[in-house]
């Protein structure tokens, strides 16, 4: 596990100060006399100049009631699909892109909810992120390895005596390409050259 990987970007508070602007349909001022700040220091941190402090954030989020990992990262989701991309996933959330709210939802509704999965801005610990996809990445991976496998099937002529032989050929090179991946950690979602390896070598041996 790679703790504390995402990084707060003043792209990123720039952005979401812009966003509030558009979404409440308010001028700098307006948004400056709403927080207490001031529109020079406001227009500083949109023009990425200078970062703004933990209780300027906090001030910002009062006004919109959200946490302040809002200003920091966006929504919870966005936050949860930049950790897991910076992890390497981006090809399995291009398929699956469901994922980040799979995660979120448990975050907020987990049956064992507790404030030490929360990190200082109220958003998911990495390790939550973690645990959480670790299961999820599983199935992601078995389906992927499925459809493989089909579009394998229906490219080359297979003899199977029955649907229910083809459907347990199907499962066999899902768990083979699982085991593998379990003792050797080598194989990932998007080394779709290695999976499609070890498809044609399972069925050629039938």
């Amino acid at each position: 596990m790679f703790d504390n990987i995402m990084e707060i970007q003043l792209e990123k508070i720039s952005f979401q100060i812009k966003r509030i602007l558009i979404e409440k349909d308010i001028s700098l001022p307006i948004l400056a006399d709403k927080t207490g700040l001031t529109s020079a220091d406001l227009r500083m941190y949109i023009t990425c100049r200078s970062m703004p402090t933990i209780s300027t954030v906090k001030a910002i989020a009062r006004y919109i009631e959200r946490p302040i990992g809002w200003i920091y990262f966006g929504e919870v989701s966005e936050y949860i699909y930049n950790y897991l991309v910076l992890r390497g996933n981006e090809a399995m959330l291009n398929d699956y892109p469901d994922v980040p709210r799979q995660i979120e939802y448990d975050f907020y509704n987990g049956e064992f909810k507790n404030p030490g999965w929360e990190n200082e801005f109220g958003y998911p610990e990495e390790v939550f992120i973690d645990d959480c996809f670790f299961d999820i990445e599983r199935e992601c991976m078995n389906d992927h390895v499925r459809i493989s496998a089909l579009r394998y099937l229906a490219n080359h002529n297979i003899p199977f005596r029955t649907l229910k032989d083809k459907e347990s050929g199907i499962n066999s090179v899902v768990n083979l390409v699982s085991e593998v991946r379990e003792y050797t950690g080598d194989i990932r979602y998007e080394d779709q050259d290695d999976i499609d390896f070890i498809i044609e070598d399972y069925f050629k041996r039938m």
